[in-house]
């Protein structure tokens, strides 16, 4: 539950601090989701507070990846800090093998296109994609939609902020999340061919 897990984080030059509106509903959709025996890829870590998060509460294994190396030098620092196991390098994503229950995206606007297809083929649960300006929501559910990441539907909700009406995206019958005026998140929930089946 939130409040439960207590971690710190020091993000030095890096982003995430943990304060952030994308990063706090990010960590509020970690708990809704409870990710306990679940395995976790962050894609764009930062200082790692979303992946340490994951571990704490659970998760196995937890991968977290950025393009800064000193984003993954203080996401090793953070984890071991924290007494976290977390496998964060700077792995590129095209070179990842997955797939993975639950795979959290929180970076800027401009690189969704870029991971998108990766990120696609890496997720066989959940997706939850953040760092969104609200005017760029469409846009970018239809990129990762195209990219394979299933049937998604717009939905307005209001989030953490009642003075301000949020985006959201939402995968069929689950309403997942809901969204940040200043960096919009937007949760997919996404079920591979084989977990619907079972």
């Amino acid at each position: 539950p939130v409040g439960r897990i207590q971690f710190s984080i020091d993000p030095g030059p890096t982003f995430g601090h943990g304060g952030h509106p994308s990063t706090v509903l990010v960590l509020a959709e970690i708990d809704r989701i409870e990710p306990e025996g679940l395995s976790v890829l962050d894609v764009g870590c930062g200082s790692g507070v979303l992946a340490i998060a994951a571990a704490l509460v659970g998760a196995d294994p937890v991968v977290a990846i950025d393009v800064d190396p000193d984003a993954v030098a203080w996401a090793q620092f953070n984890a071991a800090a924290n007494d976290a196991t977390v496998d964060a390098s700077a792995t590129p994503i095209a070179d990842l093998e997955g797939p993975f229950d639950l795979v959290v995206v929180n970076v800027l606007p401009s690189e969704h296109e870029s991971v998108a297809k990766d990120v696609a083929r890496l997720t066989s649960g959940r997706l939850v994609v953040s760092g969104i300006p609200e005017e760029q929501a469409d846009v970018v559910a239809t990129l990762y939609m195209a990219a394979g990441a299933g049937s998604l539907t717009a939905e307005h909700r209001r989030g953490m902020d009642s003075d301000h009406v949020h985006e959201g995206i939402a995968r069929r019958h689950r309403i997942v999340g809901a969204a940040q005026s200043l960096g919009p998140t937007i949760p997919l929930e996404r079920r591979s061919a084989m977990r619907s089946a079972s």
